[in-house]
């Protein structure tokens, strides 16, 4: 604290050395403002006291037992933060049971390829792949044990105690008491409720034997080439996937204002005869709304720039070597939160490199 690093240290030790860290603090530094926590200065009549003091006043050094420091209310802000942290470590399995899902599918498409002179066009429909994925896996679900102890805390009250009832039984607080833990009984139901309905949206899809909907999209391909002179090719294409119409869980897919659209253009050039370079581009556009994204599975849309060589070291052997980048745009919402009225905001997208090296022998 007198060199300027921390402004009000605080020391949480074991129950049985407070007074002796009391008492060396002292020896050590005479002239110290300290404060000793003991136990009348967490009971619930003087807990928000205790905090208060500590908030409030420029101690150089606050001591306090473990048991009291887990005395200390968080504020709603942070068991929130550390919910959804639990709740992402569950997601991680999660995403890690998906290869735990199987099932068979089938899909017929037709194409057609014409040339004429320089030129080269091509069309390809693939049909919808009706699956259905039988899940196979364990789950885990994360702990709100301490729930009530936290709620407890808020209320400045042991309400979980249960001999409670009986301690003010036949005093003016017996209807103090009574009310407080049918509060707590309440907003401890209430969040439950809350909690369990947000992890069946999180975890449903991927129950231990359940079989869920996850369909192929329909896919509808266009493209169009020309050798432009002997040693350059011009590529352009465009994709759309019928995301909308392939059933997933919970028809999730319903929720999108439209399918997946890709443009595509690339070119080739044949620079001599050891040497040939490539270039190309894609944009990908994704129907996606607000109620549609989660941050267990989302998507943005996005430009990807790649370019690539390939070095005819010999008759058999090619040596390729390639780089690509995508650049994703920026989904961004806001939502309250029905128990808190706190305002969350999320901001979905990801970045992308890739480099590339491969060699093609030929027999």
């Amino acid at each position: 604290k007198q060199l300027g690093v921390i402004k009000k240290p605080m020391f949480v030790v074991p129950n049985n050395v407070v007074a002796q860290w009391g008492k060396e603090f002292k020896d050590y530094f005479p002239a110290a403002n300290i404060l000793l926590v003991g136990d009348e200065d967490m009971t619930p009549a003087e807990r928000m006291t205790t905090i208060n003091k500590i908030k409030n006043n420029d101690y150089d050094a606050v001591i306090l037992a473990y048991t009291k420091f887990e005395k200390i209310q968080m504020t709603s802000a942070w068991r929130q933060r550390f919910y959804e942290e639990q709740i992402d470590s569950i997601m991680f399995a999660i995403n890690a049971e998906k290869e735990n899902q199987n099932g068979k599918g089938f899909t017929p498409y037709i194409g057609i390829d014409f040339k004429t002179g320089r030129f080269n066009f091509a069309a390809k429909y693939e049909f919808k792949t009706r699956l259905r994925m039988k899940n196979k896996s364990v789950n885990l679900a994360p702990s709100i044990g301490n729930l009530p102890e936290v709620l407890a805390v808020d209320y400045g009250v042991e309400l979980l105690n249960p001999k409670l009832a009986e301690k003010y039984a036949g005093t003016p607080y017996e209807s103090v008491v009574a009310n407080a833990q049918q509060t707590l009984k309440g907003k401890m139901e209430a969040f439950g409720q809350t909690f369990d309905k947000g992890l069946k949206e999180a975890i449903g899809e991927y129950e231990d034997g359940t079989k869920v909907a996850n369909d192929i999209p329909a896919y509808l391909a266009l493209g169009a080439g020309m050798k432009a002179t002997d040693k350059l090719t011009v590529n352009v294409g465009f994709h759309y996937f019928f995301d909308k119409q392939a059933t997933g869980y919970n028809n999730h897919n319903k929720l999108l204002k439209r399918g997946t659209i890709e443009y595509n253009a690339g070119v080739e050039y044949d620079a001599n005869k050891l040497l040939t370079l490539s270039a190309g581009w894609q944009s990908t556009n994704y129907g996606t709304t607000d109620a549609y994204m989660d941050d267990k599975s989302f998507v943005v849309s996005s430009n990807s720039i790649g370019m690539g060589a390939c070095i005819h070291a010999s008759k058999m052997i090619d040596v390729n070597v390639a780089y690509f980048t995508t650049i994703y745009g920026h989904k961004k919402m806001s939502q309250i939160d029905a128990n808190t009225n706190m305002e969350y905001k999320s901001d979905f997208t990801r970045t992308n490199n890739t480099l590339g090296v491969g060699v093609d022998i030929h027999f």
